[in-house]
């Protein structure tokens, strides 16, 4: 089974008047919850901000 997921974002940068919005997909093939998703992917996006 595969899924799609789409996760919508705004981000405020501090100090500008700017705020930007952005939807991104993901393709998996685990069944699991939103809230689940959203752990993980939060999760990934924390590690590769570290590493950069």
């Amino acid at each position: 089974m595969a899924l799609v997921i789409r996760i919508e974002s705004i981000r405020d940068f501090k100090g500008k008047d700017n705020i930007e919005n952005a939807c991104k997909y993901y393709i998996s093939s685990i069944n699991a919850s939103a809230k689940e998703f959203q752990h993980t992917i939060r999760k990934h996006w924390a590690i590769e901000n570290k590493l950069h």
